[in-house]
């Protein structure tokens, strides 16, 4: 769902760095989203810059960083101890000095917002999908999701494989002479 996909990311930032000279001393690769605080690799990363063994981070851009107010001033942080010296994009350098450092908080607080909305916009979805009666997900065991080929809509269905499957195993537990386990 990102711009660009890690490895893509990975390879434009390592010609970056080549053609730009610089000396990188770490790769972090993040799957996780930076919604949240607690990323292993973040961690790793901005304790190496704490401990002084790099002083400045390669990013795809600022917004791979933070997308909360914790990591994001960790960021900020690093920033006015002068441990960190610059953030670098392909297209922008961000440096200790009040301009960046604002609009640094700015682009952070920018991208919380949108995923605080995108998370707004699922859920409105869901609770709409639920109250016209469709199970807001994958279809649970013994359904299966489909997709009309002419509306292109999505809708859940009875797995004709499973679903007497699972309706003779309901049975058996109702009536007492199994049970779920």
């Amino acid at each position: 769902r990102q711009i660009l996909s890690l490895s893509a990311q990975y390879r434009e930032l390592t010609e970056y760095a080549k053609e730009k000279n610089l000396k990188v001393v770490g790769v972090y690769k993040e799957s996780k989203s930076a919604y949240k605080p607690g990323r292993e690799e973040f961690n790793n990363m901005i304790s190496r810059i704490s401990n002084g063994e790099a002083n400045a981070i390669l990013v795809w851009h600022k917004n791979r960083l933070a997308r909360n107010a914790v990591d994001g001033g960790m960021i900020i942080h690093l920033l006015d101890t002068k441990k960190l010296v610059e953030i670098r994009t392909p297209s922008s350098i961000s440096i200790d000095n009040a301009n960046d450092k604002f609009m640094l908080q700015i682009d952070f607080a920018m991208s919380k917002k949108y995923s605080d909305d995108n998370s707004d916009v699922v859920k409105r979805g869901n609770r709409e999908k639920f109250e016209q009666g469709w199970w807001p997900g994958l279809a649970k065991i013994g359904y299966v999701n489909k997709t009309d080929p002419i509306t292109k809509s999505t809708y859940i269905d009875i797995d004709k494989d499973r679903f007497h499957l699972i309706k003779d195993a309901m049975k058996l537990i109702i009536d007492g002479s199994h049970t779920p386990i």
